[in-house]
């Protein structure tokens, strides 16, 4: 499995707009593709850029096949850790950043961690900057069979749209 080694890129590249870089912690995982984490006596509500997971249900809505398992994985990777966030400036939806995630001393971003094991999609809804490669790293998880390419999935809107593509 090939990463890149996202912290050397030059930060413009990677975000679609304005950006800064934060320290913080992660205090929740929201679902497997959003996170809130602290820093600056803030907290902040981190949509991962360029990935897209199952939906966990909202209310008496159902979870989406996997949805349990890709936000299990976020979790182990960065749940009450530290972690270096590179954010848009202004909120981009429904008051969420736009960012990389990474856990210090690590070069691949957890966006890519997320993809390359198998538990998120590259994102299809916009491109941006690594469209390709983590198009290719999704690929390359669907070939090994890994995280939710290990069975057949069982198809909901949101995930049956993105297979079809």
């Amino acid at each position: 499995m090939e990463y890149r080694k996202s912290y050397q890129r030059h930060p413009a590249k990677l975000a679609p707009t304005g950006y800064e870089w934060f320290m913080g912690t992660v205090t929740e995982i929201k679902d497997g593709d959003t996170i809130c984490f602290s820093a600056d006596r803030r907290v902040h509500v981190l949509r991962l850029l360029g990935v897209d997971s199952p939906e966990m249900g909202k209310k008496d809505a159902k979870n989406e096949f996997y949805s349990r398992a890709c936000v299990q994985f976020l979790a182990d990777l960065v749940l009450k850790k530290p972690v270096r966030a590179l954010l848009t400036v202004e909120p981009v939806m429904a008051r969420k950043k736009l960012g990389y995630l990474f856990v210090p001393g690590d070069e691949v971003s957890v966006n890519e961690r997320m993809v390359a094991a198998g538990y998120a999609f590259a994102s299809r809804s916009f491109s941006f900057p690594e469209q390709a490669h983590y198009l290719g790293l999704e690929t390359a998880a669907r070939e090994k069979r890994i995280g939710m390419w290990k069975e057949p999935p069982r198809l909901s809107p949101g995930l049956g749209a993105l297979l079809e593509q």
